[in-house]
């Protein structure tokens, strides 16, 4: 008895295969006796994953909103922790850059061209004589950066102020800061070539007429600048350092 031919349906063939395995035409399902629980159908215009098995790649949207409050967060404690420092920082010597430099009498008095002309004299003595005291006031120092060496050390609108027991603020627009108005606070040591060691420092984002509005300035980010106020003094030799009058400081060179 001769077999039966296959039925055919639109010239389309029909096989199917045991292991769930489905074959018509240009179609091709792929049941779940096959791989399991997933369910892949292939044929030229369809793939589908079966919705019993998801797959997620990434940060789930939780995930993501907590990683962004968590940097918001850290980003929020940095910035006021550096505010509140620079407020510190500034606070303790606005008071002081404010009003007029003294001189060794303690009379208030203006910065002068003639003031910072007697200072580079007597440190150019200094630096020339291995033994010798250099005596300056507050007006004198002020003078010296605001007419002299403000320039050569990129600051701008330069004042000095004593700032307590051989303690110096300096402050003006720093070139290196974009023109920030800076203070930045140094103490004076017996130390060859490093009179004038960085200690703090801060710029002023806001101008709120206060201490507030000022950001605290890494260290790192001011050595330069303190290693040119050095330079300044190069060549100075300080066996100590004093003071004959609470506005009248000396340094006293040796070997």
């Amino acid at each position: 008895m001769p077999e039966t031919p296959p039925s055919a349906e639109s010239g389309a063939e029909t096989n199917e295969r045991s292991g769930g395995v489905n074959i018509d035409g240009e179609r091709v399902a792929i049941g779940g006796d096959a791989v399991g629980r997933d369910k892949i159908s292939a044929g030229r215009d369809v793939t589908h994953i079966d919705d019993r098995d998801e797959i997620h790649i990434g940060f789930s949207e939780k995930a993501v909103v907590r990683l962004v409050l968590m940097v918001g967060g850290l980003v929020f404690v940095t910035a006021a922790v550096f505010f509140v420092l620079g407020a510190v920082v500034a606070g303790n010597v606005l008071a002081s850059l404010d009003r007029d430099p003294r001189d060794a009498s303690g009379a208030l008095v203006s910065s002068s061209p003639e003031a910072a002309q007697d200072f580079l004299l007597k440190l150019s003595a200094a630096q020339n004589d291995q033994s010798t005291t250099l005596a300056f006031s507050e007006d004198e120092l002020s003078s010296f950066f605001k007419f002299i060496a403000g320039d050569a050390i990129g600051l701008s609108d330069s004042r000095a102020r004593f700032a307590g027991p051989n303690r110096v603020a300096l402050s003006g627009r720093l070139a290196r800061l974009g023109n920030l108005n800076v203070v930045v606070t140094f103490s004076l040591h017996a130390e060859p070539g490093r009179v004038f060691q960085l200690e703090s420092g801060a710029a002023q984002l806001l101008s709120t007429g206060g201490p507030f509005g000022w950001v605290a300035v890494p260290n790192v980010f001011l050595q330069s600048f303190a290693d040119d106020v050095n330079r300044i003094f190069g060549g100075l030799s300080v066996a100590s350092v004093g003071a004959s009058s609470a506005w009248e400081w000396n340094l006293q060179t040796g070997p």
